[in-house]
């Protein structure tokens, strides 16, 4: 979205345009474009990052997938992730990648 402009868009068209996404959204954007339509619901996502860089899936933070909410800096849960979300427990068995992190199957 770093090129995107709201000014074309519509109230109507752009007011739901973020319902279904996830609350650890990763998007590269510029601010000064999107401020008034679009970036305040990019904003209401809880645990969203502005990054534009190719590594973006390192930071993206973790959601324990029962109530959407950043478990990224809660070392007393044991995190099972798979494809950014956390799971407990994992749905199909656990494995430890190269870092030893635990990893749903």
């Amino acid at each position: 979205m770093i090129n995107f402009n709201e000014i074309s868009l519509d109230s109507s068209s752009s007011t739901n345009m973020f319902n279904n996404v996830p609350n650890n959204i990763v998007v590269c954007i510029n601010k000064t474009n999107i401020l008034s339509k679009i970036y305040p619901q990019i904003s209401s996502k809880t645990c969203h990052i502005d990054d534009c860089t190719d590594n973006w899936k390192l930071k993206q933070k973790k959601l324990n997938i029962e109530n959407n909410e950043n478990i990224q800096n809660d070392p007393n849960i044991i995190k099972y992730e798979y494809d950014g979300n956390c799971y407990s427990p994992c749905l199909n068995g656990y494995f430890n990648d190269d870092n030893n992190d635990i990893k749903c199957k």
